[in-house]
């Protein structure tokens, strides 16, 4: 009974925004690890942190002592490793034909290369099969114009691509000239001149104002006898991947988008069926080799679920190909033809794609409920166990603690079966797609437990669409919106007795169950939203203050409806 989650490490503040989560362009590369890597020119933070996770060493050329100084600053600020700085005319400190990949920080440094002798030093450190990266703006030039070096790269093959957004860290990336791709990433919120990135992960176009110079074209160039030489093929490491299983990658347009803050985040490629436009495979692939158990999770959740014959191509991905090329996990899945449902259904909490969700998520309880042989008192135990982590994390009030672990003790009193469920893990509103017959497919299993608690996923869905229907009138609070649609009497609160008594009934969970199984998944959820809370703000996390709401709102009528359910649950 929920291994991952016994499994998990919730150390506050280790997955916070944005610290590292850049070089995305890495993985338009043709492989994901590196001996050696050098950086012509200091490149920004987060993607010498990315650098610093694919590449065994990283070396940064740096022009004048004023930039060596620099340089190693940026280290020691960020604790890198295996990363050095040297005098760009140091030969002896440049180890000759060792390089696999070489990255020139900026076009203004690939100009000033070309005016001076430095790039020929630059061009010998690289291995025959290496790789040079450059981002360019404006007109597209081959590499060759733009940083000179001779005839060495007369021979090399060259990709080309056109990236957003405007500035920073690159978000996405097409092949040159494919605008009907490009289309289709802004149409799923991937793809914007200049942005932010919003809900659920998803960018934003923001005003341009003082920065109007950067809606030109951004490209990024590929080139060396490393590069394939043919135009808009998908990186190698993934193509090998595809072909073990089967799986010939190279009749698909495609897309790379990174949208996420976080390093958890993943870097998405989209390869799309030219018959119909749709998503034919989704790739995903960590950034992080600490994030690779969750892609092996959701490879295993899939497989099983297909197995089973629990899963449809309306209802979720077909697991497709899997690896760890560079030590980074990727996972290929099927695409899932449909239409976000927080672009679809955002404004009613029980609208029929809402109703659809909690169907199926019902169904899926009720197909894989198995009873557990220590009954609710088993349960009770692991969740006392997680309260136990909870309070070294998080501080409750005396009459708050006592409160959450009376629910825990009641738990175990209840003399009623009770079943564990295939779980989702994180059905909320922005993993979810709305499928043209009306039915609704669930997407990211990441999170999934084979063996989870009944009730969580219906409790967590419901707690989005709150969420969403009150943004969509205007609330930003999202513990307002949770308690204004499901602590108050509404039309949203009737749709979630309703939901959970009929959850209930189809999967067997006796009534007395809801109340400790409700306060269980918001003490959960809390605990992984620990990771992206940094320590000295752990008071003000959302699930903190939804469970502390809860317990205050424990004997008010709308929770009183849901914990005395009237329940008839079918034999089993």
């Amino acid at each position: 009974m929920l291994e991952s989650t016994r499994s998990a490490r919730f150390v506050p503040g280790s997955n916070l925004r944005s610290p590292s989560a850049g070089g995305a362009w890495l993985f338009l590369l043709p492989k994901l690890s590196f001996a050696r890597i050098v950086c012509v020119g200091l490149v920004p933070g987060p993607t010498l942190d990315a650098l610093c996770r694919v590449g065994r060493e990283v070396i940064v050329v740096c022009e004048g002592p004023a930039a060596l100084r620099r340089a190693r600053a940026v280290f020691r600020r960020r604790r890198l490793p295996r990363v050095r700085a040297v005098a760009a005319g140091d030969r002896g400190a440049l180890p000759q034909g060792g390089a696999d990949l070489v990255v020139i920080s900026s076009a203004r440094q690939a100009r000033r290369l070309s005016r001076t002798e430095t790039w020929p030093e630059v061009a010998r450190l690289l291995r025959t099969d290496g790789v040079v990266y450059l981002e360019q703006r404006g007109k597209l030039q081959r590499v060759e114009g733009a940083v000179g070096g001779g005839g060495w790269l007369v021979n090399a093959g060259q990709q080309r691509f056109a990236i957003a957004p405007g500035f920073g860290e690159v978000r996405a990336a097409v092949a040159s000239g494919d605008t009907e791709t490009t289309a289709d990433l802004r149409r799923r919120g991937m793809w914007a001149s200049a942005a932010f990135v919003g809900i659920g992960g998803r960018i934003r176009e923001v005003p341009l104002g003082r920065l109007a110079r950067f809606r030109g074209s951004r490209w990024a160039v590929l080139s060396g006898l490393g590069v394939s030489g043919r135009l808009g093929r998908a990186p190698e490491y993934l193509r090998d991947l595809a072909r073990a299983a089967g799986i010939d990658l190279d009749g698909y347009r495609w897309g790379m988008a990174a949208p996420g803050l976080y390093l958890s985040n993943k870097v998405l490629f989209l390869f799309f069926d030219p018959a119909t436009g749709t998503p034919a495979y989704v790739v995903k692939a960590t950034r992080d080799r600490a994030m690779n158990d969750r892609l092996t999770n959701e490879w295993a959740a899939l497989r099983e679920l297909w197995d089973r014959g629990l899963a449809t191509e309306t209802s979720a991905p077909r697991p497709a190909f899997v690896g760890t090329p560079g030590g980074l996990a990727v996972l290929g899945v099927s695409g899932v033809a449909g239409t976000g449902f927080v672009d679809v259904a955002p404004g009613d909490v029980a609208s029929a794609p809402a109703r659809a969700a909690v169907d199926w998520i019902t169904e899926l309880g009720a197909s894989t409920a198995v009873p557990v042989a220590g009954g609710p008192a088993e349960a009770a135990g692991h969740l006392a166990d997680l309260s136990a982590r909870f309070s070294k994390i998080y501080s409750l009030s005396d009459a708050h603690q006592a409160a959450l672990q009376e629910k825990i003790d009641g738990m175990a009193r209840v003399a009623a079966p009770m079943p564990t469920v295939f779980q989702h893990g994180d059905p909320g509103a922005w993993n979810l797609l709305v499928t043209p017959a009306g039915g609704v497919a669930f997407l990211d299993w990441e999170s999934a437990e084979p063996a989870g608690l009944p009730l969580w996923d219906l409790f967590h869905m419901m707690r989005s669409f709150a969420t969403l229907a009150a943004r969509t009138a205007g609330e930003k609070d999202t513990l307002a919106a949770f308690t204004d649609h499901l602590l108050s009497d509404s039309a949203s609160n009737t749709f979630l007795v309703e939901s959970t008594t009929r959850y209930c009934e189809r999967v067997g969970v006796a009534a007395e169950l809801v109340e400790p199984l409700f306060y269980g998944c918001w003490m959960h959820r809390a605990l992984k939203e620990s990771t992206r809370i940094p320590p000295e703000r752990l008071d003000r996390g959302h699930y903190l203050n939804l469970l502390r709401r809860c317990l205050d709102a424990n004997a008010e009528p709308p929770l009183r409806r849901l914990f005395s359910l009237d329940v008839s649950p079918v034999a089993r």
